[in-house]
């Protein structure tokens, strides 16, 4: 595919992403969509990706980096999850903590600087 025949397609798509967008008349819903598309675009920026582990009904979800955690499958995260037991009205005040915390994500190719 030549640089052209890329550039085109990606002018495509980005106009239909562009239309969809238009069309939300919410602005609590399209902002909400713009600042999911800028997210997605700094992730394919930087080459990392999140990936959301599968979660129950009423549970938090719980995000990994790709990028960082490649040995980690999945499954060993669920089987460490359902592994804890505690009290369940603990669980509910940890799951409303872990609601409405903020999510923190490094730039792995910024350089180290200062005190470890």
């Amino acid at each position: 595919m030549t640089q052209t025949q890329r550039y085109a397609e990606a002018l495509r798509v980005t106009q239909r992403i562009a239309s969809e967008l238009s069309d939300i008349d919410e602005t609590d819903e399209f902002r909400r969509s713009l600042d999911f598309l800028e997210q997605q675009w700094r992730n394919f920026r930087q080459k990392t990706c999140e990936v959301a582990t599968p979660r129950e009904p009423g549970e938090p979800g719980k995000r990994r980096s790709a990028a960082h955690n490649d040995s980690d499958s999945i499954d060993e995260l669920k089987d460490q999850e359902m592994s804890s037991d505690g009290d369940s009205s603990e669980d509910k005040e940890v799951e409303e903590v872990l609601a409405g915390a903020p999510t923190i994500r490094l730039n792995p190719k910024a350089r180290k600087v200062g005190r470890p």
